[in-house]
């Protein structure tokens, strides 16, 4: 399994330095919104990473080469599944390497510091945008499941406006109670409490997403 994670890796190289500057763009990009370039860089790099895999992989026949090894399908789809903490990482590194250079450098740009809360939130995002994209790759292949990723990226890079709206408009009415007793519960939480809630939240949905993958894999032929 190491050596198909190191082969997705090989095979976006060539955007890994574009991965660094990455941060830099979202910073300025997002100055009237500090704190969305955290989650715009990590998940537009995670996003970007993941696809150039997929698509390296489509253009090699790389499907069919690994289908012909003594390799389960079981692993090929698990390979995958790791690379998203992989890309997610080089994510977080870029916007963390471009806040160091901007506090150092004393560049009069507004930058938003890390928080346990803030990090834990965007890893959730990149696996819940990579959860729903495996499942349709794995079912239909690259060339069909392009288009829904870019989708799914759009969706995750504009829902935030969009949450914020629909929970404003809640805040105006009232809530089941079962509702507002879980609300009140989750407010009276630490940040690590609330940090390990979410991403257990979305390591089980990504593990739901996983078995969906590997259903659908195992039953495509080549």
């Amino acid at each position: 399994m190491a050596t198909l994670i190191l082969k997705d890796l090989m095979n976006v190289k060539k955007v890994l330095a574009f991965v660094l500057i990455y941060g830099f763009i979202m910073i300025f990009g997002f100055q009237n919104v500090p704190d969305a370039a955290l989650t715009a860089s990590t998940v537009a790099i995670s996003y970007l990473l993941m696809l150039q895999a997929c698509l390296r992989d489509d253009k090699n026949k790389s499907e069919i080469i690994l289908n012909s090894l003594p390799l389960t399908r079981k692993t090929i789809v698990g390979a995958k599944y790791l690379t998203i903490f992989l890309y997610t990482a080089l994510g977080l590194v870029s916007y963390l390497f471009a806040y160091v250079i901007v506090e150092i450098a004393g560049i009069p740009f507004h930058v938003y510091p890390l928080t346990l809360s803030n990090v834990v939130g965007v890893v959730i995002a990149a696996i819940l945008m990579s959860a729903l994209f495996y499942p349709v790759y794995f079912k239909f292949g690259y060339p069909k499941s392009n288009i829904y990723g870019m989708i799914i990226f759009l969706a995750f890079f504009f829902s935030r406006g969009i949450v914020l709206s629909i929970a404003k408009r809640l805040g105006n009415y009232s809530l089941p109670h079962s509702i507002e007793r879980i609300i009140q519960w989750l407010s009276g939480q630490t940040e690590y409490s609330l940090a390990l809630i979410m991403l257990i939240g979305g390591l089980a949905l990504l593990g739901l997403s996983y078995l969906l993958s590997l259903r659908f894999y195992s039953t495509r032929e080549f």
